[in-house]
């Protein structure tokens, strides 16, 4: 695990972050950049991790990505959305507020609908003029869903487990 602000410009630019975001507890790990808390952070800067077996440490923010299509070389992970979402800023276009409706209608099926069926259904017409990559769909304070907006369609970046449980809480 080291540091690795190299792409950090283009992920804080792509996904319009804040200043504020505490870019120095970023570490890369494997195809993963993860935000460690500052003790963590410190101890690794030591050069002691060869002490220390690092199976898992803080939170996995970005991934790599592997769509060429996107701007970003990193994409979002669903586990540090919660953290990210305080760092974007509210006219930020990677973080967009959805509806019930349509929040429901992405869990259901295949997990993703068309910029059309958006437009058309849902008067989502905003999504198919956004640069392709990953957003943040936001329906309440507390529920923030990690996407993939993509040439034709948008699809949630979620695991089975976790929407099972968000469509409970609907």
């Amino acid at each position: 695990m080291k540091h690795h602000p190299d792409h950090w410009e283009n992920i804080q630019q792509f996904y319009d972050l804040s200043d504020d975001f505490p870019k120095e507890l970023i570490f890369f790990k494997a195809s993963n950049l993860v935000l460690l808390s500052q003790s963590a952070a410190d101890y690794i800067r030591l050069g002691r991790n060869n002490k220390l077996k690092t199976v898992n440490m803080g939170v996995k923010l970005f991934t790599r990505n592997r769509d060429e299509k996107s701007e970003c070389l990193y994409r979002l992970v669903q586990d540090g959305v919660e953290i990210l979402q305080r760092y974007l800023s509210d006219t930020s276009q990677r973080l967009v507020g959805v509806s019930r409706e349509l929040l429901a209608a992405l869990l259901e099926g295949d997990h993703s609908v068309t910029y059309d069926v958006l437009g058309e259904k849902f008067n989502c017409s905003q999504f198919k003029l956004m640069k392709k990559g990953s957003a943040i769909l936001k329906y309440s304070e507390d529920c923030w869903v990690c996407c993939w907006l993509g040439v034709n369609n948008l699809s949630l970046m979620i695991g089975k487990e976790e929407i099972n449980t968000m469509r409970q809480r609907l």
